[in-house]
């Protein structure tokens, strides 16, 4: 990641002084940053271009060479007027309507501040790149999951692209006569399985790999029940083995589930887990989220089994490790959110939920997924992430 740092001095202040007096400052800083992988840079190679307000009397030179970015950072020290100077300019974008955050302090932590923001910078161009593949419509049963392509495009840059089931049996029939082994087929717990089904996972996972070529996807979402129905198996392992390299697959066709998983796994870097709220305690303000598949790297242990409500194919369980999540869900008209940080206390194995079952208790009041939930799947992620997904919303 780069930076590039404008600097901004009045006139009526001595250059050579306040680089003197600023210097040792400067030096943590830039040390500060090379730590977290941050360099500067010229301003046409940056990802983000700070304001380093030096002195007082520096509004009106802010003010010409000022140009809006999605976020603007205001760089200061506890000399020279730097804070007030940056305090007056702050309003002044405020009142524009502009994102704007004042940097003062201790370098270290202004560093990690900085980081912060050149992350989401570059995650949400790369979100803007984003190519997600709708194979087949959103399942019958999601009626409140369609969306607006062109508001999607608009609001976060994605490109949603529809791909007709036709096209996916076409290529899964080519598969038939050839191999159908994968990279995974070594593992212990797939090594050991049944293994026609795991070719007959494999052959999806193979098909659905010519679809992400053929079309240059990113991420995609499939309507996977209707491959049971047409005897091709169950998707729970072929997307399980997508997601753990970094191409987001979502289940059942469901659009603002998948965009959901794509905003989460291009902000935090970490794999996403999409799952049903199966069961709700209000006195222990907890969730019980639950599906038959998850990223293949997400999971410390895990299971094959079969699907849970066909019984047929494959299904994953898996057993997460205890400790920090952050749940998320866009709606479908990518207007409101829901997010809520967390904890992960269990991971279960009951015969009546799909196979991947994890008790969470959430910070924010769980009647929400009584009241006023955005739909059905929610996204779980490991960590706390709630900050960088609002501060994403606000770059909108």
């Amino acid at each position: 990641m780069k930076v590039f740092f404008e600097s901004i001095v009045s006139s009526f202040h001595d250059d050579d002084r306040i680089e003197k007096t600023t210097e040792k400052f400067n030096i943590r800083l830039k040390e500060s940053l090379s730590n977290l992988g941050i360099a500067t840079a010229s301003r046409e190679e940056a990802d983000i271009l700070i304001y380093y307000i030096k002195s007082g009397g520096t509004e009106n030179i802010f003010k010409s060479r000022f140009k809006p970015q999605a976020i603007n950072l205001l760089l200061t020290t506890d000399m020279h007027n730097s804070l007030p100077a940056a305090l007056e300019i702050h309003s002044y974008l405020t009142n524009e309507g502009l994102n704007t955050e004042i940097l003062h302090g201790n370098p270290e932590l202004i560093a990690k501040r900085i980081q912060f923001f050149t992350n989401l910078v570059v995650a949400k161009n790369v979100i803007a790149n984003e190519k997600v593949g709708v194979i087949g419509q959103p399942s019958d049963w999601l009626i409140a999951s369609n969306v607006d392509y062109e508001k999607v495009r608009e609001i976060f840059g994605i490109e949603l692209i529809d791909i007709p089931l036709e096209e996916f049996y076409k290529i899964w029939e080519e598969f038939e006569d050839l191999s159908t082994s994968t990279s995974y087929d070594s593992e212990e717990i797939v090594a050991s399985y049944d293994i026609n089904k795991v070719k007959e996972a494999n052959r999806i996972y193979k098909t659905l790999k010519v679809i992400i070529n053929k079309y240059g996807l990113t991420s995609l979402t499939l309507r996977c029940f209707d491959l049971v129905n047409n005897n091709c198996g169950t998707g729970c392992l072929a997307l399980s083995y997508l997601n753990s390299e970094n191409i987001i697959s979502g289940c059942e066709g469901d659009i603002p589930a998948v965009i959901s998983m794509v905003i989460m796994n291009r902000l935090t870097n970490q794999p996403v887990f999409m799952a049903n709220p199966s069961r709700i305690d209000l006195a222990k303000n907890s969730v019980l989220f639950a599906h038959c598949t998850l990223p293949w790297n997400l999971a410390e242990r895990k299971e094959l089994d079969t699907h849970f409500e066909t019984g047929l194919g494959i299904g994953v369980r898996g057993y997460i490790e205890t400790g920090d999540i952050t749940v998320f869900k866009l709606n479908n008209q990518s207007n409101e959110y829901f997010v809520s940080e967390g904890e992960l206390v269990h991971s279960g194995n009951e015969d009546v939920l799909c196979r991947t079952q994890i008790t969470t208790i959430l910070d924010k009041d769980v009647d929400y997924f009584l009241q006023n939930p955005l739909g059905n799947h929610h996204l779980i992620i490991k960590g706390h992430y709630q900050d960088l997904i609002e501060e994403y919303f606000k770059l909108l």
